[in-house]
Order: C-alpha cells, then structure tokens, then sequence
C-alpha cells in the first residue's frame, strides 16, 4: 500500500532525528545542570538522553494500529512499557530513593515498548535515505513536526520556569502535581488524538467531520470534567494517599492542573480534526499563542505565588488554546454555541455527583471522606457508562467512518 512504501524511510528519518536530539540533550547536559544551579544533574539527563534514542528505532510499522483502530494490539503494546517501567520503578525508588529511580525506569519503559513494537508487527524496517521520499515527507510532515516542537516547548516551559524561579525543591514538587493531575485526562486525550485523526481523515464530507467531532469531544468532556472536579473536591486525601502527607502542599496545584488537563484533553480532540480538514497550519499558529500566553504569564505569577502562580499561568494557556481552537472550528463550520453547550452539559451531567457531594466536603470526617469520595465515584462511573452507550447508539459516526 501507499504507507508500505515509506515505511523505511520514515524509520530512517525518525532513527536520524533520535540520534541527533540524544546527542543534543547529552552534550547540554552540563549546560542545563548548571541552569538548575544542580550539578549533579549531568549524569541523570545523560541517562534520560536514551529515551528519544530508544524511542526513534520504535516499528515504523506500528502506524498500522492507529490506521486500522487496533485498540486491542495498541493497548497491548503501550502496556508492555507501563508494565515495565513500574517493574523497575518500584524496587528501584525502595533502592536509592532518588532521581536516579524515576528516570531508570522511564528509560526501562521505553526499551521495551520499543523491543515490543517488533513483536505487534511482523515488519522489519531497514535504513533506506531516499532523498525523493525523503523530500516528499518533509513537505507532507512539516506541520506536524513543527506541530510537535511547539507542543514540546509548551510542554517543558513551565518546569523550566518554575525550576529556575524557585530551585529544584520546588520543582520537584510542581512536577509531582504535574504527573497526578495531568496523568488522567492526557493519557486519555493522547491515546484519543491518535485514533481519531485516521477517523476524521475517513470523513470526506463536513457535515460528518463537525457530527464526529462534537461527539467526539461529548464523550472526552463526559470523562474528563468529571475527573476535575473529583480532584477539586478530594485532592488532599488522593495527594495524601497516593504520595504521603509531606506532599499535602501541593493539593492546591494540583486541583488548578486538573482543570489544565481537562482542557488539554479537549484540545487534543480539536487539533486532528484541523489537520484532518486540511489545515493544520491553523493548530499551529494556536499552539504558538498557547505557548505564548503561558511564556507571559509564567514569571509573574510564579514570582508571586509560587509553584500554585506556574498551575494558574498553564490553566489559562490551556483555557486559551480552547477558546482559540473553538473560534477556528466556527470559521470551518459555522456556528457551533448549540453543539458546545451539549458538550457542557455532557460533562455536567456526569459531575452531577461531585456536585452533589461538594457541600458535604467540608463537614466530613476524614473517614468519612473516603466514604463519599467512593460514593460519588462509583456514580460517575455509571453515569458516564449510560453517557457512552447512548452516544454510541445514537449515530456511530466515528466507528462507521474508521471501518470504510
């Protein structure tokens, strides 16, 4: 097929690129301890430097899961790595408690995720410079890598922000909100954005594209904003008991980085669908303003506020990029108020209970609050069951397009 065809020398580029940026983070090293005022540092980003490294020999042929919407293959093969990286992440942090732990097993997690995606596809590339092709997928590509690069700046910005600003502790403890907030919402959102790009792309005509995308987002907010306002309620017990309670400060942050990560997951529904209309320029130029808006708002508000100012300044470069990508879906399609109302009251509905339970928060023994935080869980969890059947019956556009 046509994909078939450039597998090798999308494996050669992606092998090239991976070698180039570990060679890159390896050589900087230095440079970026000494920007952290941590010296010890050099060695820890030498060994993270593996990541990329590893990550740019993955099967090229592994594009075929997203293609074909192999939920079952892909989960297998993302599992491998999250299997693996808590295999070592565990007697590790018993181990040496440090850094040294966390990164260990992240580059564990990569390695086997990369020797795994030879096992979920037979096809074996090889390394095949075709300039022609090579040349053909740079002009095709062009805006998902610069797509990328700006992702990866948004990214990185507020830790870089917050480390230089406030010191490592304080970094270290933004970070750590960071993962328990984010972690929901974007591990939904990533693995959403890459299935539903091939999808929109099945959607030729653009009543599909804006029925698919509405339901799409319906079911991602009915998810999603429910998370964030559990997390706004019960984010010291959830902090406390996933971490300890030397970590209670950070509940703060964290219920401000759960809005963030709802509203990222969102975005991510939205940029396929301007690549898949044929402007991707569009979720570009927005993530640039993203980017931009968090780059003004970061000193001051870290300055200010401390480590809560930096999850502030990314809940409104979040909100932003949403409110940016909403003004660029009505220019495609029209007006779309109707259709992000019943997106809202999707995620409503389903936070139904937590909106029930938040006037009980306050009056609750700690015992008690386990009680309630299960309670209303276990709601929203049959909620959002019911949410999802009924979307599914009422026109599955996105299954239907997928299987043409």
């Amino acid at each position: 097929g046509t994909i078939g065809a450039y597998l090798d020398v999308a494996w050669t580029i992606q092998v090239l690129r991976g070698v180039g940026l570990a060679a890159i983070i390896a050589a900087v090293a230095p440079l970026w301890a000494r920007f952290f005022d941590a010296p010890g540092a050099a060695d820890v980003i030498r060994l993270a430097a593996l990541v990329p490294l590893l990550r740019a020999f993955v099967n090229p042929a592994v594009v075929y899961l997203r293609k074909e919407v192999d939920f079952r293959r892909e989960v297998l093969w993302r599992l491998s790595g999250v299997t693996a990286g808590l295999v070592v992440a565990i007697p590790a942090a018993l181990a040496w408690r440090n850094v040294w732990a966390l990164v260990s097993s992240v580059v564990a997690a990569q390695a086997v995720e990369t020797a795994c995606s030879y096992l979920i596809e037979p096809y074996r590339p090889r390394l095949r410079p075709d300039p022609a092709q090579m040349r053909e997928l740079f002009r095709l590509g062009r805006w998902f890598f610069w797509a990328n690069v700006v992702s990866f700046v948004g990214l990185q910005l507020d830790s870089l922000g917050v480390g230089k600003i406030l010191g490592a502790t304080a970094l270290g403890f933004y970070q750590m909100a960071h993962q328990l907030a984010f972690l929901p919402a974007s591990q939904l959102g990533t693995h959403v954005q890459g299935v539903i790009f091939p999808a929109f792309s099945k959607l030729a005509a653009e009543v599909d594209l804006r029925r698919a995308l509405f339901r799409t987002l319906t079911l991602v907010a009915s998810a999603v904003i429910p998370v964030a306002f559990f997390m706004t309620l019960f984010a010291d017990p959830v902090v406390v008991l996933v971490l300890s309670q030397k970590w209670r400060p950070i509940a703060p942050v964290v219920k401000a980085l759960a809005w963030a990560g709802a509203a990222a997951a969102l975005t991510k529904v939205t940029g396929p669908l301007l690549q898949a209309a044929g402007r991707p320029e569009l979720q570009v130029r927005a993530s640039v303003q993203e980017t931009l808006v968090l780059a003004v708002l970061l000193y001051p508000l870290t300055r200010v506020f401390g480590i809560s100012g930096a999850a502030l300044a990314v809940l409104i470069a979040s909100l932003w990029l949403l409110a940016v990508q909403g003004v660029l879906v009505a220019r495609l399609f029209g007006p779309i108020g109707r259709d992000v109302l019943r997106v809202m009251k999707a995620g409503l509905l389903c936070s139904s209970p937590f909106l029930v339970a938040a006037p009980l928060v306050p009056l609750s023994a700690p015992r008690s609050l386990w009680v309630l935080a299960a309670a209303s869980l276990t709601a929203y969890l049959g909620i959002l069951a019911t949410v999802i059947r009924s979307q599914v019956r009422r026109q599955p556009t996105l299954p239907s397009a997928v299987r043409t």
